[in-house]
C-alpha cells in the first residue's frame, strides 16, 4: 500500500460512519429483541443450534485480547467469520475495551472510539446492537457515554465492581442522568443501589461451555 492509499484506508481513518461533535461514532438504537439468556463471545460458534432454538445476547466481558482483532482488523478473512457467526444470535453487545483510571486520557477516550466504531460497523452490516457502557473515572465522563441514544437500551457489568463500588455506582448514576437508558441490561448480579429498569444475568449461569 503506497502512502496514497494509506492516507485514505478507511481502517486508517475509521471515518465512514456518523459521528458526535466530538467525533465518537454513533450507534443507533434499536428495537431490543426478547432476550433469555447470555453468551459469551468466547463461546461463539459456527452452525450454533442454540441460537435457533434460544433468544440469545453475546457479550463481551472477557480479555481484549480475545476479540481485539475485530476492530484492528475488521475486514479479515476472520473477522467476516466471526461476524458471521455472530449473526446467527438475536443481538450482541459493543466490544467491552478495558477502561481504567491509570490509562492516559487519550488511551482512555480511544478505548471507547473502538467499541462505538465497532457497533457501528456491526450495525451497517445488519446486526442488532446493543452497546456496552464502561467509565473509568469522573474524567472519563466527558466521553463515555458520548454516541449512544438517550433512553435505549444498555448493557453494563458488575462483575468485579465491589472493589471499587463507590467508583462504579458515581458512574452508574452519571449514566441514568446522561442516557436515561430505557432498559439496563446487567451482567452480573446488581448493586442494591443501581436504580433504572434493570433486566438481570447471573455470570455465573447461561454458559454454553465454562469460559469465566
Amino acid at each position: 500500500m503506497n502512502s496514497k492509499e494509506l492516507r485514505t484506508s478507511p481502517t486508517l481513518l475509521r471515518n465512514e460512519y456518523p459521528v458526535t461533535p466530538i467525533g465518537m461514532p454513533i450507534i443507533t438504537a434499536q428495537n431490543m429483541p426478547r432476550l433469555t439468556t447470555m453468551l459469551s463471545y468466547h463461546d461463539v460458534c459456527e452452525n450454533d443450534e442454540a441460537a435457533r432454538s434460544s433468544n440469545i445476547l453475546v457479550h463481551f466481558f472477557k480479555n481484549d485480547t480475545l476479540f481485539e482483532s475485530l476492530y484492528e482488523r475488521p475486514h479479515s478473512k476472520q473477522s467476516a467469520r466471526k461476524l458471521k457467526q455472530l449473526a446467527q444470535y438475536s443481538a450482541v453487545c459493543t466490544p467491552d475495551f478495558s477502561l481504567y483510571p491509570e490509562m492516559p486520557y487519550p488511551v482512555q477516550i480511544k478505548q471507547v472510539f473502538k467499541s462505538r466504531w465497532c457497533g457501528a460497523h456491526w450495525q451497517s452490516l445488519g446486526l442488532c446492537v446493543i452497546p456496552t457502557i464502561s467509565w473509568a473515572d469522573e474524567k472519563s465522563y466527558s466521553f463515555c457515554f458520548d454516541g449512544i441514544s438517550k433512553e435505549s437500551v444498555v448493557v453494563v457489568s458488575t462483575v468485579g465492581c465491589k472493589q471499587s463500588k463507590n467508583q462504579f455506582l458515581a458512574g452508574y448514576d452519571k449514566m441514568l442522568e446522561v442516557l436515561r437508558p430505557h432498559t439496563i441490561l446487567c451482567y452480573g448480579n446488581p448493586l442494591c443501589e443501581m436504580c433504572g429498569n434493570i433486566i438481570c444475568f447471573p455470570y455465573t449461569a447461561f454458559r454454553k461451555k465454562v469460559s469465566a
